[in-house]
């Protein structure tokens, strides 16, 4: 498998195996909700893209030793 996975039984096509809801994954909507967004607002920083966003988002948050995000960056 490319994502260096292995199953221990048979899997089927469609079924999920692992579901994460959006409110536990740091994405585009998560960026928006953060402190620094309203900084890159007053700003007027133009992002070229959703990821660079999310990006800038990891970055922040990786320097905020507060952060929910800690434990895992």
């Amino acid at each position: 498998c490319g994502a260096g996975i292995i199953a221990t039984e048979s899997v089927t096509a469609g079924v999920d195996i692992c579901v994460v809801p959006l409110s536990l994954m740091m994405n585009v909507h998560s960026a928006r909700q953060a402190p620094f967004w309203s900084i890159a607002q007053a700003m007027k920083i133009d992002f070229a893209s959703d990821h660079e966003i999310v990006l800038v988002h990891l970055v922040f948050e990786r320097n905020n030793v507060n952060s929910k995000w800690a434990p895992y960056i």
